[in-house]
């Protein structure tokens, strides 16, 4: 809405010599409204973020096996294994008390039940590899951005999920799934050709201007040694001019006194 639309709803006239100031309000308005715009888009972006990083911190706990459920079962389990190697332990020496010493029981092995892990080290190790595999999933989300110009048709959480479903880093699922190092280097390709193309037409230029196509075009041509080099070069322009008002017989005269003159100098010089 401009300031000109709330005036009219209110019902106010404006004088129009402060229209300058309705479009300087109008241009803060415009720009309060773009920068509420931005900061909800990236309040939004970072509510995506976080869900992402949660899901993968989830799955990590689901698939790692750290549950109340699972560690009590676990602990169930030593429970009952100690308490059955404890009577069968039992069974042996009563049957030695009895007298049967041909017997050659050997001895069971002690049972070490695993050493219960930590749950909150636990925890903390899934969260800092969750955070690790999402750092590492924007970084091949903004190489693909750069490679091939257009978003991952996938969200951060979900290529972070079929990576370890399928037991891989984030880079070698995004290798295997888009192929993303191939297309870098067609690309790279691709520009090193039209560097080296634009090179040799560059040069291709520079040669057709330092070498003029002159075939059928004489006046384009380089001079060539004369084959008469004694005979006297044409008049200049002052000698044209000078006989240009001149009659035929006069012109005549003039050339042949220039001719002998320049032929006198020359045998005087030789």
């Amino acid at each position: 809405m401009t300031v000109e639309e709330l005036i009219a709803e209110l019902g106010v006239t404006v004088d129009p010599a402060k229209s300058g100031v309705l479009k300087n309000w109008n241009t803060k308005f415009a720009t309060l409204e773009t920068d509420s715009q931005q900061k909800l888009a990236d309040a939004q972006k970072q509510l995506q973020d976080a869900q992402g990083l949660q899901r993968v911190i989830d799955e990590s706990i689901r698939t790692s096996g750290l549950t109340e459920a699972n560690i009590a079962q676990l602990q169930a389990n030593n429970a009952a294994l100690t308490a059955a190697n404890a009577a069968l332990t039992a069974a042996v020496e009563d049957i030695r008390k009895q007298g049967f010493t041909g017997l050659n029981i050997p001895d069971l092995p002690k049972v070490t039940p695993p050493a219960a892990k930590d749950p909150v080290k636990q925890l903390e190790e899934t969260i800092m590899n969750g955070i690790g595999m999402m750092g590492q999933t924007m970084n091949e989300m903004n190489r693909y951005q750069r490679v091939f110009q257009s978003a991952v048709p996938e969200d951060p959480a979900t290529i972070a999920d079929r990576a370890m479903k399928a037991r891989l880093t984030v880079h070698d699922y995004m290798e295997q799934t888009y192929h993303v190092s191939a297309k870098e280097k067609e690309l790279t390709a691709a520009a090193e050709q039209k560097r080296l193309d634009t090179y040799a037409a560059t040069k291709l230029e520079e040669w057709k201007a330092a070498h003029p196509v002159t075939n059928g075009h004489p006046e384009l041509g380089p001079g060539v040694a004369s084959n008469y080099p004694n005979i006297p070069k044409p008049s200049d322009a002052a000698g044209v001019r000078e006989m240009s008002g001149k009659s035929p017989m006069e012109k005549i005269r003039m050339a042949r006194d220039r001719v002998s003159s320049e032929v006198k100098t020359r045998m005087n010089a030789a």
